[in-house]
């Protein structure tokens, strides 16, 4: 089964809040044209800023209108690939698009790419992009996908290069990094994560590869996992059984992947990362535990709590949630997720109420307000700040939903204990 790959194409700053050496490569006459003119606009990859998938839509038509002008400029047929992708255009579509590329400007750089991403993690993938790569080593366009299928052929040492490249692009928005970050100071030692889409894969790699963090977590994507070659060996190399998963790709294997995996590997701990599809935690969510931009598997209560309580106040880095030494804009793609932060918060706020600790409260109640603000979500998290006491301590379905500008982002629901006490 073919998975496909999301492109990354380099561009120039525009109009975004970035600096100049994110974007040095590719399209200076095309952008100046494009801001005079109000046309279609460059779309960054989705580890450095997203959209909502109205605006990808709206720019998958723009660009299809620039073609309709000019068929033989290859920068736009990239940008309609990309815009159709992202706004979850159907495949037959996309392969489409291919076809009528491969007839208008053939053998190209951004032709290769186009290819490349469009087949998925497969061997003509790799073909494809290694091409590209060839062709411009130091266009960072590629530099993602080879990342990815490079973990895909268990090639360590490539991979740790792709992800240099690409961090050194300037391709992965600091925020996100920082996000990620505290991602992986979430879980335990040895821990196993489950990760899904490479926006949010792909700065975990960097962090590891390139910054030596938490190198003892074992990530596991569940779109590179549907390759049966690729899972016997992962698998097999980092010492995790499964059984029954030799024949053709189900429709539901993320979702039994999610729940077999900890059933037949009791002795380790799997996290779940909170950008994970309703759909793929379906079978477990009623044994899933918050702990912090992350959930932990277990099938007994958990202490949730204290955890959450550990991980904010001594492992996670947020002070980049208060100032944004970045520059970036509410677009930039760590911000997107930063409503993963407001569960674990308002427990941790509970807690601080609870015992009595105000000064603690009123200090993270300033973060979660900011977040919640940023995120659409004020109204919704002004409720559990200061929704009426008086009930005994009980479990509540909390749903936090994520930023609607990420379609891969479902609504997760997840059961956490939120005491109220009675003064």
């Amino acid at each position: 089964m073919n998975i496909k790959l999301v492109g990354v194409y380099s561009v120039l700053e525009t109009n975004i809040s970035i600096t100049m050496k994110d974007f040095f490569f590719s399209f200076f006459l095309m952008i100046s044209s494009c801001l005079l003119a109000g046309s279609p606009e460059i779309i960054l990859p989705k580890t450095k800023i997203i959209h909502p998938m109205s605006w990808y839509s709206e720019q998958s038509s723009s660009w299809r209108e620039e073609i309709a002008r000019n068929r033989n400029n290859p920068q736009a047929w990239v940008n309609y690939f990309v815009a159709s992708r992202y706004a979850q255009r159907p495949v037959e579509q996309l392969n489409q698009i291919v076809h009528e590329m491969e007839l208008a400007v053939p053998g190209s750089f951004e032709l290769l790419l186009v290819e490349g991403w469009n087949e998925g993690f497969s061997g003509k993938s790799y073909d494809w992009l290694s091409q590209a790569f060839a062709m411009k080593p130091d266009d960072p366009s590629s530099y993602s996908s080879l990342l990815l299928l490079n973990e895909l052929l268990l090639n360590k040492q490539d991979r740790k290069t792709f992800c240099n490249r690409l961090f050194e692009s300037g391709l992965v928005s600091g925020s996100l990094l920082n996000y990620s970050y505290n991602v992986l100071m979430s879980l335990d030692r040895d821990a196993v994560l489950i990760t899904e889409g490479d926006n949010t894969t792909i700065p975990i790699f960097i962090l590891q590869d390139i910054m030596n963090v938490r190198e003892d977590v074992t990530v596991l994507n569940l779109d590179i996992l549907l390759e049966p070659i690729y899972r016997n060996q992962k698998l097999n190399q980092v010492d995790i059984k499964l059984t029954g998963f030799d024949g053709p790709v189900a429709k539901n294997s993320k979702k039994l992947l999610c729940s077999t995996l900890p059933l037949e590997n009791p002795d380790k701990k799997f996290y779940y990362a909170l950008t994970l599809s309703g759909e793929s935690i379906a079978a477990i969510k009623d044994q899933l535990y918050v702990v912090g931009l992350a959930s932990r598997l277990s099938k007994e209560r958990l202490d949730n709590i204290a955890i959450i309580k550990e991980n904010l106040e001594k492992r996670f880095l947020l002070d980049y949630l208060a100032v944004d030494f970045n520059g970036e804009n509410e677009l930039a793609a760590g911000k997107v997720l930063n409503s993963n932060y407001l569960v674990p918060m308002i427990l941790l706020n509970d807690h601080y109420v609870k015992d009595g600790n105000l000064e603690e409260s009123k200090r993270l109640q300033q973060i979660v307000i900011k977040l919640a603000g940023e995120g659409g979500k004020t109204e919704l998290i002004n409720h559990f700040l200061h929704r009426n006491e008086g009930h005994s301590a009980s479990f509540v379905l909390a749903e936090i939903k994520m930023k609607e500008l990420e379609e891969s982002f479902k609504p997760i629901k997840i059961i956490t204990r939120i005491r109220n006490s009675r003064k």
